[in-house]
Order: C-alpha cells, then structure tokens, then sequence
C-alpha cells in the first residue's frame, strides 16, 4: 500500500479490441476528483490473446497518462483466468480494484463517485450504470426500451449482484475469502455474477453509486434484434448455472417459471403499449426459457474460441 493516499487498480481485461482499448485509455487520463483526495492509480492491463499491439499501446499511452500502466499477459484462454490474474496482481498492492471493459468509457467523475460511495457506506463492493453508446445510429425501440444498459438506482442501494463492466472491490476482502472467478463459466459467460453473488451470500455488502457512470461502446451487429434475444436466452442460462450452484434447484425453476409469466403477461399486453413493450415480454420470455434450457445441459458457448 502507498503512504496516506488510497491506492486503485484499475483493470481491464482485453481480447482482439486494441483500439477500443486506446480510446479507453485515452478517456481514463481525464479522470477528476472533486469529492475525494486523487489516489494513487495505476492501470492494468490483463491481455487474454495475447496480442503485441496491446503492450504497443500500453507503452506508447503511459507517455501521456498521469497513471502508470502495467501490461501483464494471460494465455489461458477465457476471461475468469484473466480477472483472476487482475486480482493477483492488485491484492497485496492496491486498497481497491476496479474494474471496466475495453469497449467502453467511463464519465470523468467515474471513479470520484465510486470512492465516495464506499466511503459513505463503509462497503466492500461499489456499482454503477452502464449506459449504452451507439457506434452507428439505432432503432427507435432499442433506445426507448433500454435494453443494452443497466438499471437505475439510488446512491447507496444494497446490491445482489454485480458485474466487472463498472465495479471496485476492497482488496482486503480478498485474503478472506477462498474462492476467486469460476474458470468453469470462461465459454458460458456469468463468472462475475457467480463471484458477486458468492461474496454477498457470505455477508460482504455492497452498494450502487448512481453517478458514477460508465458508457458502452455498441457496435452495429448488438444493435439488432436477433443479437439482443441470443443476449436474453445466454442470460437465462447463466443465470441459471449460478443460481443452481448458490441457492438450489428449486430456486431456478421457480424463478425460470416467473420471468415466463412475466414475458406471457407482458405480451399479451403488448398491443396496446407498442413494440418496446413487446421487446421487455420478450425478454423476460427468453430468460425464464434459458433457466429451463440450462437445466437440461443447453448451452450458448458464447465466448468459445476459434482453434
């Protein structure tokens, strides 16, 4: 740990996106802080290709940035080996690790907000909104009915579950618990949601911070429907490979049964209030499907490599 300032690391897991990952770079050298002394920050880079023009980047980044950057390199293929590796690394050097995508970009007072609010609530782990960019124009729909940016919270609401797309940890917690991202969800997805949900069923708590704002970069193939239900049924599944291990069998049929009803009540309505209503039936259709296809071994190996 470094002297009084409160230390963070902030990390990044990166695969085959080197420039959204110098744009995001770029964005972390305006980071402000208003509401907090500036801590010691150093950026990390975890590189799960690896690719050269990722240390290139680093490298030639570090030149103008008022961070330290530290490339490190994962060949373990699937992103829970590189969050695991992240935390290696902050663990016994940094009272924090934070972590973002590569494809997105945070709001200037990003971080600011996330101290903040660990401070107020004196708590383990910190979240905040995504809110989506488009790369290219969207539909109408996509925009009004939300569907590729989180929920909205008051500062300081008790978390559930969290996901490493805007998120910081208190490193301590760390030496405490025995388990880390589960390297069996690297093809499925929804290892950070098993490792959140993990640490609040033992009693860490975590909080929302509803300003301190990340932006997802959407690229033009996510901005269409056929993406977005693959997304919906990938997350039923996931859901249900989490859940099953933490709270039961049980559990996830009756939770599976409830987004059905859900998105069946949802449609029927739907004529009268329009297509984005349509979409959130859908949506919840699809998740509650994925929970009971995940139940009879269907998956959606959604981050599997090509050999």
């Amino acid at each position: 740990m470094s002297g009084q300032n409160i230390s963070i690391a902030i990390c990044i897991c990166t695969y085959k996106r080197p420039e959204p990952l110098r744009r995001l770079l770029a964005s972390l050298e305006g980071l402000a802080f208003i509401k907090n002394e500036i801590p010691d920050i150093a950026i990390v880079v975890v590189d799960n290709g690896p690719d050269p023009k990722v240390r290139e980047i680093c490298h030639s980044m570090e030149k103008t940035s008022p961070w330290k950057i530290f490339c490190l390199e994962e060949s373990a293929p699937g992103i829970p080996h590189a969050r695991n590796l992240a935390l290696k690394w902050a663990e016994k050097k940094t009272d924090f690790v934070a972590f973002i995508d590569d494809d997105e970009e945070p709001s200037p007072h990003w971080l600011d907000e996330l101290l903040l609010m660990q401070k107020k609530h004196t708590a383990d782990v910190v979240a905040g909104p995504i809110v989506a960019k488009f790369e290219t124009s969207a539909p109408e729909w996509l925009i009004k009915g939300g569907f590729l940016q989180s929920p909205r919270h008051p500062d300081g609401k008790p978390l559930t579950t969290a996901a490493t797309n805007n998120v910081m940890i208190r490193t301590k917690l760390l030496e405490e618990i025995d388990f880390r991202f589960d390297p069996c969800l690297a093809v499925s997805g929804g290892s950070d949601m098993s490792f959140f949900r993990r640490l609040f069923k033992v009693g860490y708590r975590g909080v929302w911070a509803a300003n301190a704002i990340v932006y997802d970069w959407i690229p033009e193939e996510r901005a269409r429907l056929g993406w977005i239900c693959r997304r919906f049924l990938r997350s039923g599944i996931g859901d249900y490979l989490v859940q099953r291990e933490l709270e039961g069998l049980f559990f996830c049929l009756k939770r599976g049964g409830q987004f059905m009803w859900g998105g069946i009540t949802l449609l029927l309505s739907s004529p009268f209030y329009g297509y984005a209503r349509t979409l959130k039936g859908l949506r919840m259709l699809l998740i509650g499907a994925g929970m009971y296809l995940g139940l009879f071994g269907f998956k959606i190996q959604e981050y599997k490599r090509e050999q």
